[in-house]
C-alpha cells in the first residue's frame, strides 16, 4: 500500500522505522521518527490520519508479543497511556521494538 504522508512529517523530521499491520488490518501503522512515535491509520486512497503521538522520551516500555505467527507491539508511555499495533510479522515487530528502544534510550541520555 502506498501511503501519502504529505503533511504528516514536520520539516527536517527523519523517519527511523515504520511498522504496518498485515492484511486485512494493513491500514494501521506505527511510525518512529527522530522527534516522535505516531499511531496512524490510512484510508482506501492512501491518505493518512494521525491517531496519537508521543516523544521518544515518554516511552516507558515497548514489547513485541508473538502468537501463532503474528505479533503485537505495545508501547507503554510514562503518562499511563499506550499505543498498540496488532497483526504484524514477528521479525518486523522485533526490529521496530529494537529501534524504538535505542531511540528512547538516546532521548533520555
Amino acid at each position: 500500500m502506498r501511503i501519502k504522508s504529505t503533511g504528516l512529517f514536520r520539516p527536517g523530521e527523519i523517519e527511523y522505522a515504520r511498522l504496518q499491520s498485515l492484511p486485512p488490518f494493513d491500514t494501521d501503522l506505527l511510525i518512529l521518527t527522530d522527534l516522535r512515535i505516531m499511531r496512524v491509520r490510512t484510508d482506501a486512497q492512501g491518505s493518512i490520519a494521525q491517531l496519537s503521538e508521543a516523544a521518544p522520551r515518554q516511552v516507558g516500555a515497548v514489547r513485541a508479543e508473538d502468537f501463532r505467527g503474528r505479533a503485537t507491539v505495545t508501547v507503554e508511555l510514562h503518562v499511563g497511556s499506550s499505543m498498540r499495533l496488532e497483526e504484524t510479522t514477528p521479525a518486523e515487530a522485533q526490529r521496530f521494538v529494537d529501534t524504538l528502544t535505542e531511540v528512547a534510550a538516546r532521548s533520555r541520555a
